[in-house]
């Protein structure tokens, strides 16, 4: 059975999600830090709607970490409202905004489809458990009536971007893609994110395939001109170039 989720929607406690949100900003424990902000702000969406200028105010947070809080108060706020249909998908910094809230509680790598409408609208976000994710995919396409998916794979650390993993899901990519353009559907994007950077299959078929911090996420519309993914075997082709080079030393 499908297992389909709310964006925002949390079985933690404020005080559990500024604990994680903080121990992966800062690589450990800051637990006076999530005391002295939900002091100050009074929970987790008190602190999603400061300012960045406020945040730094308070001992302990960095520029850097008051400009994540910054990045994604736009989508935390819509998640604390449930009001995710009507956020869009234009770019993709709303993609990464939406990833950063989206699996902000998760612990474990998971696979999610999201469903859009002709204007970038969320339609329905699913998690991804079958075998065939082709077969899952093209069908949500048809029961949503999407005319554009995004996919979006969660890692939990840095240090598990291997490139066989991403090769086995670029293959998943390269067979579901001839099949959305048989029913006039197309591929926003592939993102593996993890807290809190990505890597985007648009980029890297543009030549930067490096993690890239969620904060330096393009505001510039996707372009959904048909042939964008084209390349996707000559990006293959390099993932194993870099398997053998790795297992050859």
């Amino acid at each position: 059975m499908k297992k389909e989720r709310a964006i925002g929607q949390t079985d933690f406690s404020d005080l559990e999600i500024m604990r994680f949100i903080l121990k992966t900003l800062y690589g450990g424990d800051r637990e006076q830090l999530t005391l002295r902000l939900i002091e100050k702000f009074g929970g987790a969406a008190g602190v999603f709607g400061a300012s960045q200028s406020e945040l730094m105010r308070v001992e302990g947070v960095t520029e850097r970490v008051a400009s994540f809080f910054a990045f994604v108060k736009p989508l935390y706020r819509q998640a604390l409202l449930r009001s995710a249909p009507e956020f869009k998908i234009v770019c993709e910094a709303d993609l990464t905004r939406y990833a950063a809230v989206y699996f902000m509680n998760d612990r474990v790598a998971l696979d999610v489809c999201l469903y859009l409408d002709k204007r970038g609208g969320i339609i329905s976000v699913d998690i991804l458990i079958g075998e065939d994710r082709t077969a899952e995919i093209l069908s949500g396409v048809c029961r949503y009536d999407a005319t554009s998916v995004a996919l979006l794979r969660f890692v939990p650390h840095e240090n598990d971007l291997s490139a066989s993993r991403t090769l086995d899901r670029l293959e998943t990519v390269k067979r579901l893609l001839p099949s959305l353009e048989l029913i006039d559907a197309r591929l926003v994007d592939y993102v593996e994110y993890f807290p809190f950077g990505f890597i985007s299959l648009r980029r890297a078929l543009g030549g930067n395939d490096t993690p890239v911090a969620v904060q330096a996420a393009l505001l510039a519309e996707y372009d959904l001109s048909a042939g964008i993914f084209s390349d996707i075997d000559g990006y293959i082709s390099v993932i194993k170039n870099r398997i053998a080079e790795k297992y050859a030393r």
